[in-house]
């Protein structure tokens, strides 16, 4: 009943989190941790692929000459053993180029991801999460969200 009751109140906290990130207007500002993120120029949507019930959403904007990135996620399992999540900017055909946006991390019980780099990756409109085994290998594993980053 306990887990029941934890889980339904982490759901209630990563809805909160997500209205809030989503609602708005373009020129809100939130603080992140020190990151002030406005505007929003591109969002996605997260659907779980494989097969369970996990939810997110991703926002970024290039501004000052850094596209930030700011993911949250609902739903999210903690991983078994030493495996972990990682979050990728994806640009898909021909010219394709993977960019890992780096470790996803737990912050009182919600997991976040925040991403920042010196150069704009508007072209990168393809966000995943993967579950990834602590083996040294770099490329990405198992897809668990996937979502298209849409200009707003």
């Amino acid at each position: 009943m306990k887990k029941i009751i934890l889980l339904v109140v982490l759901a209630l906290v990563v809805i909160g989190l997500i209205y809030f990130i989503s609602s708005g207007d373009e020129k809100q500002e939130f603080d992140d941790g020190g990151l002030v993120f406005t505007p929003v120029e591109y969002r996605a949507s997260l659907e779980d692929v494989s097969g369970g019930n996990a939810t997110g959403i991703a926002q970024a904007t290039f501004l000052n000459g850094n596209y930030t990135l700011v993911a949250v996620f609902g739903g999210l399992p903690d991983p078994e053993g030493t495996d972990f999540y990682e979050g990728w900017i994806v640009r898909r055909g021909e010219d394709q180029s993977v960019v890992s946006a780096g470790v996803i991390s737990k912050e009182n019980g919600v997991y976040k991801n925040t991403f920042t780099f010196e150069k704009d990756l508007a072209d990168h409109d393809f966000y995943v999460v993967t579950i990834e085994p602590d083996d040294g290998d770099p490329a990405p594993a198992d897809h668990i969200l996937e979502g298209v980053l849409v200009k707003q």
